[in-house]
């Protein structure tokens, strides 16, 4: 009944982190489509294509509701006119990656004076307008020129409402009714404010996203520094002990010494290559290099190739590897990632299993679409207290394994960010000095 209640866990923790991942790959594809390459696009990009798409779309509505309360045409036009100049502003910044901020400024400042005059000046419904545009332009541009700005709408609005007050039959074109005049009006302050609060928490969450990102690359790269001054400088400091040693006293060493040299050389150089090659691999993650190439493939075989890599390892441990797998075990993954999971798992078993341990990889069947793929092993386990900090980049969690091996941490790191690629989740069921087990599902073809 645990075992049940596990597996229906499993794959309800899947089916949500899948939903999640497809929504996301969703918000991302459109994403792509306005931005370009979205994750590189600068902030400033972001918010300069969001803006004028913003003046399209709102000028569209805008058309759409004059037409509505059937307002001249030389008003509708201007509306085209300007819709077709905010599409090749974006047109320019999204594919041509040549964005001016100030000569959407004027455009802006240009388009709402024309029509504060066409659509009933003070009584109008575009005074509001001016302050959404405000608030874009303060967003697009650099802090030191936000005063200049503010002074320049202000003088415009200023001009706007003297040239009426002194050509008001000339100039203003006037509402049809007081009816359509307080419809519009309702409208034009409605849509203003909520252009206005879809803009600042649009805006608000692209900066919030971008410092995200930078804390978590900050915690990275702290991280990353933390490795190579202790991690990787340890095993190199070794080697270049013990390769001084052979090479200043050769002559002297006893082949017994020197065979005993050779071979904590060996291992060092060992570790410190398997520490850059996870270091590589991290760092393609943080670059968000990785892409993903689903196939359909044979479990048994990726798994029984990637143990050929460890077989010296558990041997000299004398570790017993199972692999309960069914042979015509068939699965829809990436090829390279999956290796990449599977390799750092049964590494860090290895690590953790004590001499004469054993190890044991497995599948459950959740349903027809998704299987599970178990790594467990017999070693001596997590307290709880560290698997809650386990991915925690503030907290070093690192041990040395049963027979002294170096550990980075990484390994389980990059387990983590690769499934969540996949849009899978690593479960990791541990008890101090009873071993760890830890759980990922994929997907059947």
């Amino acid at each position: 009944m645990v075992a049940n209640n596990v597996e229906l866990k499993a794959f309800f923790i899947f089916k949500y982190d899948n939903l999640k991942h497809t929504m996301n790959s969703t918000v991302k594809y459109f994403s792509g489509i306005l931005f370009g390459e979205s994750d590189k696009s600068s902030l400033e990009r972001k918010v300069y294509i969001s803006a004028t798409l913003v003046s399209f779309f709102g000028s569209l509505v805008g058309l759409i509701w004059n037409l509505f309360l059937n307002f001249p045409v030389i008003l509708n036009i201007l509306i085209l006119l300007f819709m077709f100049i905010y599409f090749l502003l974006f047109y320019y910044s999204r594919f041509k990656n040549k964005m001016n901020p100030y000569v959407f400024i004027v455009v802006s400042i240009v388009f709402l004076s024309l029509l504060y005059f066409m659509n009933g000046g003070l009584n109008g419904s575009i005074l509001p307008l001016f302050l959404v545009y405000l608030v874009i332009f303060i967003f697009i541009t650099k802090i030191k020129f936000h005063p200049l700005i503010l002074v320049v709408t202000s003088l415009d609005l200023v001009c706007l409402i003297i040239l009426e007050s002194v050509f008001v039959e000339d100039l203003i074109i006037q509402y049809a009714d007081t009816k359509a005049r307080e419809v519009d009006l309702v409208f034009g302050y409605v849509a203003s404010l909520v252009l206005i609060y879809l803009l600042v928490s649009y805006f608000k969450r692209i900066i919030t996203s971008k410092n995200n990102e930078l804390d978590r690359l900050n915690k990275s790269k702290d991280m990353l520094f933390s490795i190579i001054a202790h991690d990787l400088s340890s095993p190199l400091k070794n080697i270049l002990g013990f390769t001084t040693i052979m090479a200043d006293k050769s002559q002297k060493l006893t082949y017994d010494e020197f065979q005993n040299f050779s071979e904590i050389t060996n291992i060092e150089t060992q570790r410190s290559l398997e520490l850059l090659e996870s270091l590589l691999e991290w760092g393609e993650l943080l670059k968000n290099k990785v892409q993903i190439n689903l196939q359909v493939v044979n479990l048994h075989e990726i798994i029984k190739k990637v143990l050929v890599f460890f077989k010296q390892k558990y041997t000299e441990k004398g570790i017993d590897i199972s692999i309960q797998i069914p042979k015509e075990t068939i699965i829809l993954v990436d090829i390279d990632m999956l290796s990449t999971i599977i390799r750092n798992l049964v590494s860090n078993a290895i690590k953790f299993t004590s001499q004469g341990g054993e190890i044991i990889l497995s599948v459950e069947e959740l349903s027809r679409k998704y299987i599970t793929i178990i790594v467990k092993d017999n070693g001596v386990g997590m307290h709880k207290e560290m698997l809650d900090k386990l991915f925690c980049k503030e907290v070093n969690t690192n041990r040395k394994g049963t027979a002294g091996e170096a550990s980075s941490g990484l390994g389980l790191i990059i387990v983590k960010e690769l499934l969540e690629k996949l849009g899978s989740e690593l479960i990791i069921d541990s008890e101090i000095n009873h071993g760890s087990t830890f759980k990922f599902t994929v997907q059947r073809p």
